[in-house]
């Protein structure tokens, strides 16, 4: 970590445990934001909007796919207080990904000439049965992420981090020139996560070791965290099918629409998106050990904390995003300009509401989360879907409506840990 970021940091987050262990995680989180930044230069110059925009449709399934076919088990991980107990639900997240993306493969096999009819493009279906296979190894690295986690392995959660970022971006560059189109960017995110999942599980042996004698069963555990599946489960596929969603009806105004949003959204998040990595880890460890009485002082510190790091960011960034895009990427990605200085406000919200959102997994409250998705899902999907606006108007409105969203969001979290600290209870090893 370079020393005026680490000034910045033990400013923002002081010089205890927590800086540590943020800043361990940032090194990862950065190096791995720094890659695809980067990469997406010459990325930008050898596919096109529409290679980006076909792309993104099938990314928009597998992140349905990763949500749900853990069953949010996964998420589960830190909270037990036995470490064989956390072993078993990473064992039962493990079993349920292999089996639902097996299922996901065979679903994508069998709309395929749907698929191939709707976008007049049968490679391009054909390619989508791969999203099966993209969500086993990305949800299979994230399952063994919640394992470092719980064990504050903050230095391997930063190299696998690391690991992920130069594998994909190596193969995707590689394959533009093997491949090309849509199907080189595809190519290369399989074999990316390929290496990263066979890197994580060489540097987690404990995990293959046999379980003692005592310990319980997979249905045992699957009972006791019920609420996972049952709660957090729909507020995960809401947010997904959101995200999938806005894609679709972004693409219904053009393939081409669709890869100019993709890029700018993802570019307009990277700034930040570094720094909110590295927090959410480290917090989701801390809020699941945090006692009533300091959850609310917590989050408030968190949200004062990301604000005065986030906000300058955010300001340069909307005044320089629409000049700088065509220099970067080529005169042909200029509309991902203007739609980044569109993404601002949104954008800007995301960085409070991510780092702290399992502060309703660890209080019991995921029914706070799964009316807040289901009603965010059906605004924002909503207004695309009615909207008779072009695509940048129609962004523009959208930012907003999602950044007043959000801060309804803050206001639910803050009033959660609100009656968390005030009930004394603590209920987080059955949830």
């Amino acid at each position: 970590m370079i020393p005026s970021l680490r000034r910045l940091f033990e400013g923002l987050f002081g010089r205890g445990v927590l800086f540590k262990q943020i800043a361990t995680v940032l090194s990862g989180t950065a190096g791995a934001q720094l890659i695809t930044v980067i990469v997406m230069v010459p990325l930008a110059r050898l596919y096109s909007p529409v290679d980006f925009g076909l792309f993104t449709i099938i990314q928009s399934a597998v992140t349905i796919g990763i949500t749900l076919v853990a069953l949010r088990y996964d998420m589960a991980i830190v909270l037990p207080k036995s470490d064989v107990d956390a072993r078993v639900l990473q064992r039962l997240a493990s079993r349920s990904i292999l089996v639902l993306s097996a299922v996901l493969s065979v679903v994508l096999l069998g709309v395929h000439p749907f698929v191939s009819q709707l976008y007049g493009d049968s490679a391009f279906a054909t390619w989508l049965i791969a999203a099966g296979l993209a969500t086993y190894l990305m949800a299979q690295i994230v399952n063994v992420q919640f394992w470092l986690n719980r064990q504050q392995e903050y230095r391997a959660i930063a190299g696998n981090r690391l690991v992920q970022a130069v594998a994909v971006a190596t193969f995707q560059v590689g394959f533009a020139f093997v491949i090309g189109g849509f199907q080189g960017l595809m190519a290369g995110l399989v074999v990316g996560q390929l290496i990263t999942l066979l890197f994580v599980h060489r540097g987690t042996p404990e995990l293959h070791d046999r379980l003692p004698d005592e310990a319980p069963t997979k249905w045992q555990v699957a009972k006791r965290f019920r609420k996972m599946p049952l709660i957090n489960l729909p507020t995960a596929v809401l947010d997904a099918v959101k995200t999938a969603g806005i894609n679709v009806l972004v693409g219904n105004m053009g393939v081409s629409s669709l890869g100019n949003f993709s890029l700018a959204f993802q570019m307009t998040k990277a700034p930040v998106s570094l720094l909110n990595g590295a927090v959410a880890q480290v917090l989701l460890q801390r809020l699941s050990t945090e006692a009533p009485g300091g959850m609310t002082r917590l989050l408030r510190a968190s949200f004062v904390r990301i604000f005065l790091f986030s906000a300058p960011v955010f300001v340069v960034f909307y005044f320089t995003a629409p000049s700088v895009f065509p220099i970067v990427f080529g005169a042909q990605w200029e509309e991902a300009g203007y739609i980044s200085q569109a993404l601002v406000p949104w954008l800007f919200m995301v960085t409070f509401t991510s780092p702290v959102a399992n502060v309703f997994v660890v209080t019991g409250q995921q029914e706070w989360a799964l009316a807040f998705a289901a009603l965010s899902t059906f605004i924002s999907l909503g207004f695309l879907a009615l909207t008779p606006l072009d695509l940048l108007p129609a962004v523009t409105w959208l930012a907003f409506i999602m950044a007043a969203l959000l801060l309804l969001w803050v206001g639910m979290a803050l009033f959660v840990a609100r009656s968390y600290d005030r009930s004394g209870k603590i209920e987080k090893d059955e949830v």
